[in-house]
């Protein structure tokens, strides 16, 4: 199912997007009465845990300029049947909190910055209330960018990642820190098999020289940032910058062999920081 939120002042103009896109509305779940802020439902969203209930909700605090994003997991429970919604009082989004499903969670250390707070303490509460046996803490990229591990990293099965690579000609000081990422990930072993994560390296693009809002510097974008979705995954690439848009392309469609890869152009949308993976949200198939 695809749910959508929708304004009210903007239905008229999203009832001719679809009929200009030939999308029966059957098709599509629209919630115009869930009031947000801004479209990264992926930070401020739902974000997912099975539980002995089914299918329930952990809802971390949000920005404080943000009030109706960070009500939207309590408004949104009700069309899923009013499922728990657990509130842990730290701050976090969730483009900064991936999970294998089995108990391993991957954050940067951001999380931990913007908490004043510690690895081991972060790791507890994250155990406590998502369910992370486990929690690996990357460094995020520097720059440009939002300091989110979605931005560099996505997981492909449970024991499988794609990391992005910088070469040093491109970002000599990102491509140092995702180096050193790569080697605290090739350390991880899971408690129960002992088994490590298989690590596929994916190309970033070139940063586009232009300096985007308050941030210093070229925009860092990601062909990583991307929605698995059923049987498709949808990838951002870029008209600016596309050196590296083929090989990308190539490694992602090898990790997912039996999915439909789908270029999806996102220039406008990294514009402002964020793509495909961030302006949405995935909610298991199980207690829907």
């Amino acid at each position: 199912d695809v749910h959508v939120l929708v304004l009210p002042t903007e239905m008229a103009d999203f009832q001719s997007l679809l009929e200009r896109r030939s999308i029966p509305r059957s098709e599509i779940i629209i919630h115009d009465d869930v009031p947000f802020d801004s479209v990264w439902m992926r930070d401020y969203g739902p974000t997912p845990i099975i539980t002995a209930r089914g299918m329930e909700f952990v809802d971390g605090r949000y920005f404080d300029n943000c009030l109706l994003d960070d009500a939207v997991p309590t408004e949104l429970s009700r069309h899923f049947g009013n499922p728990r919604v657990y509130r842990p009082n730290i701050r976090t989004e969730g483009g900064n909190l991936l999970s294998n499903g089995e108990g391993l969670c991957i954050t940067s250390t951001y999380l931990v910055t913007q908490n004043e707070s510690t690895e081991p303490r972060m790791a507890q509460v994250l155990r406590r209330f998502y369910g992370c046996q486990d929690t690996i803490f990357l460094e995020p990229l520097e720059g440009n960018v939002v300091r989110h591990v979605d931005i560099f990293l996505t997981f492909t099965s449970s024991h499988d990642v794609l990391l992005g690579e910088f070469t040093p000609e491109q970002d000599f000081y990102n491509a140092m820190i995702l180096e050193e990422n790569a080697a605290k990930l090739a350390r991880w072993r899971s408690r129960t098999d002992g088994r490590g994560l298989r690590i596929e390296r994916v190309p970033m693009p070139n940063r586009t020289e232009a300096a985007i809002d308050d941030l210093d510097g070229p925009l860092v974008r990601t062909y990583l940032n991307m929605l698995q979705f059923n049987e498709s995954v949808f990838v951002p690439v870029y008209d600016e910058e596309r050196t590296f848009e083929e090989e990308a392309l190539a490694r992602i469609q090898r990790a997912f062999p039996s999915k439909n890869v789908i270029a999806v152009r996102a220039d406008e949308m990294a514009i402002d920081a964020g793509t495909l993976h961030c302006i949405s949200q995935t909610l298991p198939a199980v207690g829907r």
